[in-house]
């Protein structure tokens, strides 16, 4: 059995209930690998693990428990899915999504810019300057998209 469960098995319902989580509970981010190099990642953070293994049964991903130290916060569960295989995951959901559609679009931009891997490796160091300077946008983007604080409106 692989990280991503398959497609076919993902009903409307499922992919609709995931897109109102992604959209209350859900972050798109990209860690810094160095360069123009980043990790891709879609994080569901919640107080209740049954939403973290509902996900973790229907998507894949790992689950992990976060614990906090100030009384005033309850202990969290956060279900993540990263790289290759969020190309199908997202592309299932978008078509669902309504507040974070464009940080999903987002980040299957940047995908189409990696590489495949070859084996457990994926060469960085022939990434055309265009393509650099592309996911420098990107996360430039997505990290604006993701600042708390007040919306800023057109």
């Amino acid at each position: 059995a692989g990280f991503l469960r398959v497609v076919a098995e993902w009903s409307e319902s499922d992919l609709s209930y995931f897109a109102g989580i992604i959209d209350g509970e859900g972050c798109f981010s990209l860690k810094s690998r160095g360069g123009h190099r980043f990790g891709t990642c879609l994080h569901v953070g919640n107080t209740d693990p049954r939403l973290a293994q509902w996900l973790h049964a229907r998507f894949g991903g790992t689950v992990t428990f976060h614990p906090y130290d100030n009384p005033r916060h309850k202990d969290d569960w956060r279900w993540t899915a990263a790289a290759g295989d969020l190309i199908e995951i997202i592309t299932a959901v978008v078509p669902y999504l309504k507040l974070k559609r464009e940080q999903a679009e987002l980040m299957l931009a940047y995908r189409r810019t990696v590489a495949p891997a070859k084996g457990r490796t994926r060469s960085t160091s022939k990434t055309p300057e265009a393509f650099q300077r592309t996911r420098l946008q990107i996360r430039e983007q997505i990290t604006n998209l993701n600042r708390r604080g007040k919306a800023m409106t057109a």
